[in-house]
């Protein structure tokens, strides 16, 4: 009927208008090995998180989040602990999805065409890391985003201090009206992040995209 959290989500649903979380997951039976995916669902509305992962029992719960709607719920998209935002490296790696670290994204610009994105990672050293991108109709009060249209990922490669980057990913064009991103951040063993800090989209102006592209010697 609406009313009570998924706790056993699967994917292609909708999930909304919940007096609480949309998907609330608490337990789980297994040990550092992935519990599941949440993947291709609509999740908005939700009075508090879309997405909650908290450890109840003695083992935390370790879920895949990918290519979601997640929007205009009270809370937070995605919230590790159901504590509010965990910082990165704020509070070590052991919990939900081991309290994986968000990405921070640096530069996203729409250049007509496209959406392009750069930012950074850090994890767990000599790892790949799936950063999946959102564009998103309003900021959320946290300062971090939710993700209401999944734009596309790019693969990130860490060094051996742990630290990746991603450069000028470019993305299909943001829905009209949608100019703000955020992103998460999947570890190879299927642990996601919550969403990054939300970032507006800056417009390149016509004279700079030409300068770009120019060859030598025009105008």
């Amino acid at each position: 009927d609406g009313r009570q959290p998924m706790t056993d989500p699967e994917t292609g649903n909708v999930i909304a208008f919940n007096l609480r979380n949309g998907i609330d997951v608490r337990n789980t039976s297994r040990h550092n090995e992935a519990d599941g995916e949440i993947a291709a669902n609509i999740i908005h509305s939700n009075v508090l998180n879309g997405i909650t992962l908290f450890q109840q029992g003695a083992i935390a719960p370790h879920y895949r989040v990918t290519s979601n709607a997640i929007f205009s719920n009270g809370r937070l998209g995605i919230d590790l602990g159901d504590d509010g935002v965990t910082e990165n490296d704020s509070r070590g790696h052991s919990g939900p999805n081991n309290l994986q670290n968000f990405p921070i994204l640096t530069s996203v610009t729409n250049n007509g065409t496209a959406t392009v994105v750069s930012g950074t990672i850090h994890g767990a050293s000599s790892s790949v890391f799936r950063i999946e991108f959102f564009a998103n109709a309003e900021a959320d009060p946290s300062g971090h985003g939710e993700g209401q249209t999944f734009l596309g990922f790019v693969i990130a490669a860490s060094d051996t201090n742990g630290d990746a980057s991603f450069d000028s990913v470019v993305l299909p064009a943001a829905p009209a009206g949608q100019a703000i991103v955020s992103a998460t951040a999947t570890d190879g063993d299927g642990n996601t992040s919550e969403f990054s800090g939300m970032t507006a989209v800056s417009q390149l102006s016509a004279n700079l995209a030409v300068s770009a592209t120019a060859a030598p010697g025009t105008v």
